[in-house]
């Protein structure tokens, strides 16, 4: 028995060990579940803070809501009030309106007054001027008349001295002599009818001359009743003005409470983007809260977790219990400290469910926030619902203020434009006046023009005498004598003959410079192409001469030049081949002050195509321009001139003269192949310069190329099967560029063997080729035989 008892004792004791040892881990169970529990338990009083905290806000907002609420009210009701205002303002100005109205009534009525004195008086003036001008050509067929007896007077004279002169050596030129007076005797005879027969023309225009004048005096008569009238109108105008000048005065008064409205609605802009700032405030609390709901859900997921872990642990407690009971008397102690650990269980779970009940509550907390944050959006989303509907009110009204501000700035426009039509006919009816005083002194000015001629005849007289003294230089450079009486030159001269002629006489500037300014004076202006060809020529060969400085012909200069430049549109020329022109001519007499870098520049963009342009360029001092220039020129496909810029100021670093010279050899190849849809056939023809100028700049600056062989040779069969060119003064497009064009003097360097030097027309593929000089240098060109 005591063996079994012991027995039964060891396993009492092996039972008491392994509940032992159970109860401590259930108390440490028990210990990790109350650290969790404080754990939770400050979990939640932060989360309480952050419910209170967010309930405070949203008493905020709701107030802030109650204050916009006010505002929009207080916004409302001033809107109202601006609208009453607008409405009489409204009705202000049309009452403004209907007067003005009336007004403008009045002032047409005497604007037509004024229209039909000013159309009487202009046909008084075109009847005047009429008679005029008639005058005008009676006088200059007079004058005509006369000049040309006194030329054939002077003419004989001369020749009767040669002829004196020549009766010592020569005999035989008696009898020619003679016949010629003879014939000039006749000549004078019929001249001397003709003066009669003018001279009674004279005398009949003369009582013409009286009819018209006394029908001017009866004009002049008729125009002081009309000026009498026209200072009636002033005074009625004067009267509208006062009137207007009231009128205007109200609506100063008008636009200042324009104004005034223009600034309360900048303040209510100024409200509704606070109002815009509050909403993104509430907003962002709304953010938070869903942050915060976020948090919550995840904590209770985690409280349910656990709470499933604390009835499994009770679980396990009631099975200890059942085994506590089974066990002996001598376990009592320990089912004491047991039922001891139960009461704290009970104690815990008492606590766990205190917080599960303090989750609902905060549970139902959070769910009566978001029903109110639910209300304040809707209320948020009316509110701004409202806001638009009174910004699109505002919009509006401020869209009727400017129609009204519009209709009465167009009122005093139309006003304006009225008093400036009156002041526009009172101008015209002083400006009438002012003609027929001009007229006479026009006539004067006539008078001066025709005695300039008489001494340029003088002087050109001179000069034939000069020339029947040198044969030889006659027998180079021929010209007819109908060109030096006319003081021009013939369209067909050369470089050579032209410069022959202007070494030939005694001042070549002033003779240049008085033809000029003839051409200037006259209608047509320098709009004459072949003038301003063999204008070039003498230019650049004035610039080679060497003349000595004459004061005078440089005041002279300065005034042809100034007259000029005004009819010349600097920004936009219309004719390039007279902007080059008139750069030759300001540095022909050294008159580089006249126009400024600004104007030198625009005016040399247009003759950059030109193969006087680098010298040009280098006197102007343009060379920073000449980048832009070979830029417009490569644009535009003129590369022949582009690589001639681009060689003579060393711009091979940034353009390749190469790279350029080939592609204007494809445009050839295409012009030759006839693939070329808008070449003509016209143009065909001038391919043969276009290889020649390319071929030269080759030569001259020594560039590689590849020339296909085929096109060398169908392009020379092409030239010399085409008809012989008709001499011209004037080499454009395909000229050679000149060898000494590195000369510090620009467009002056020594005439070259080819006299073919001079400018480019702006279509370079178009352009003519005067003379083409055989010896051409001998290019560093490698044939591609394709």
């Amino acid at each position: 028995m005591l063996g079994s008892m012991r027995e039964s004792v060891k396993l009492s004791n092996s039972d008491l060990e392994l509940k032992e040892s159970k109860i401590q881990s259930l108390n440490n169970l028990i210990t990790d579940c109350s650290k969790t529990i404080d754990s939770k338990s400050q979990e939640l009083g932060e989360n309480q803070k952050l419910i209170d905290q967010q309930t405070n806000e949203l008493g905020v907002l709701q107030n802030q809501r109650d204050t916009i609420k006010q505002f929009i009210q207080i916004l409302s009701e001033e809107l109202v009030a601006k609208e009453q205002t607008r409405k009489e303002i409204l009705e202000t100005i049309c009452r403004s309106s209907s007067e003005m109205e009336e007004r403008a009534k009045e002032i047409k009525a005497a604007e037509t007054e004024a229209s039909n004195l000013n159309a009487r008086s202009e046909r008084v003036r075109q009847e005047v001027e009429g008679k005029e001008k008639e005058l005008a050509l009676l006088k200059n067929q007079i004058e005509s008349e006369i000049n040309k007896v006194t030329q054939l007077e002077r003419e004989m004279e001369e020749e009767t001295d040669i002829k004196k002169r020549d009766l010592e050596l020569v005999l035989s030129k008696i009898e020619e002599s003679g016949k010629q007076l003879a014939i000039v005797n006749e000549q004078l005879a019929s001249q001397q009818r003709l003066l009669e027969i003018q001279s009674l023309e004279l005398v009949s225009k003369e009582t013409e001359l009286g009819c018209v004048r006394e029908s001017i005096k009866l004009s002049s008569s008729d125009l002081k009743l009309k000026e009498k009238m026209v200072e009636s109108l002033n005074h009625r105008v004067s009267v509208c003005g006062k009137t207007i000048d009231s009128k205007s005065k109200e609506l100063g008064e008008i636009q200042k409470l324009i104004e005034q409205q223009t600034n309360e609605l900048g303040v209510m802009h100024r409200k509704k983007r606070d109002l815009a700032l509050i909403l993104n405030r509430i907003e962002e609390s709304g953010k938070q809260l869903a942050t915060i709901d976020r948090q919550l859900e995840s904590r209770r997921k985690l409280l349910k977790i656990r709470s499933f872990k604390l009835l499994s642990a009770n679980k396990k407690l009631g099975y200890v219990r059942k085994s506590i009971k089974l066990s002996s008397s001598d376990l009592k102690q320990k089912e004491r400290m047991i039922h001891s650990l139960n009461n704290r269980v009970t104690v815990c779970g008492n606590t766990v469910d205190s917080k599960s009940k303090e989750l609902g509550e905060i549970q139902k907390l959070i769910d009566q926030h978001t029903n109110e944050l639910v209300v304040l959006r809707t209320q948020r989303d009316s509110i701004w619902q409202l806001i638009q509907g009174l910004s699109e009110e505002l919009v509006a009204k401020e869209m009727e203020l400017e129609c009204v501000l519009e209709s009465s700035k167009d009122f005093k426009f139309d006003i304006d434009v009225k008093e400036k039509r009156v002041q526009a006919l009172n101008n015209l009816i002083t400006i009438s006046g002012e003609q027929l005083d001009m007229k006479s002194k026009e006539l004067g000015e006539i008078q001066r023009e025709l005695d300039l001629k008489k001494k340029r005849l003088r002087h050109m007289s001179t000069v034939l005498v000069k020339q029947e003294k040198q044969p030889a230089a006659a027998e180079t450079a021929p010209f007819s004598e109908d060109a030096l009486t006319h003081h021009e030159f013939p369209p067909s001269l050369s470089r050579d003959e032209v410069a022959d002629h202007l070494r030939a006489l005694p001042n070549p500037a002033e003779f240049v410079l008085e033809d000029v300014q003839e051409h200037i004076s006259g209608e047509l202006g320098l709009q004459d192409d072949s003038f301003l060809d063999i204008l070039v020529l003498c230019l650049e060969e004035l610039i080679e001469i060497q003349r000595r400085d004459d004061p005078q012909l440089q005041d002279k200069a300065t005034q042809v030049a100034t007259i000029w430049k005004g009819k010349i549109t600097i920004e936009a020329p219309k004719s390039s081949l007279e902007a080059l022109a008139f750069l030759l001519f300001i540095v022909a007499y050294g008159l580089k002050n006249l126009i400024n870098e600004e104007e030198a520049a625009l005016l040399a963009s247009s003759i950059a195509h030109y193969e006087q342009a680098p010298r040009l360029f280098k006197s102007l001092s343009l060379n920073c321009e000449i980048r832009k220039f070979v830029k417009e020129l490569i644009k535009k496909e003129q590369y022949i001139p582009a690589v001639r810029l681009v060689c003579l100021f060393k711009l091979n670093e940034e353009f390749s003269p190469s790279y350029l010279l080939e592609k204007e050899i494809i445009n050839l190849r295409w012009s030759v192949l006839g693939k070329r849809p808008t070449e003509s056939s016209q143009a065909k023809g001038k391919d043969a310069g276009r290889l020649r100028a390319i071929l030269e700049l080759v030569g001259d600056y020594k560039l590689e190329i590849n020339i296909p062989g085929y096109l060398i040779a169908k392009l020379m069969i092409q030239r010399e099967n085409l008809p012989p060119l008709v001499r011209c003064s004037v080499k454009h497009g395909t000229s050679s560029s000149n060898p000494q064009a590195n000369s510090p003097n620009p467009a002056s360097a020594h005439r070259s063997p080819n006299p073919a030097y001079a400018h480019r027309s702006p279509n370079p593929a178009s352009a003519q080729s005067s003379s083409v000089n055989p010896q051409v240098p001998k290019p560093d060109v490698k044939p591609c035989l394709n």
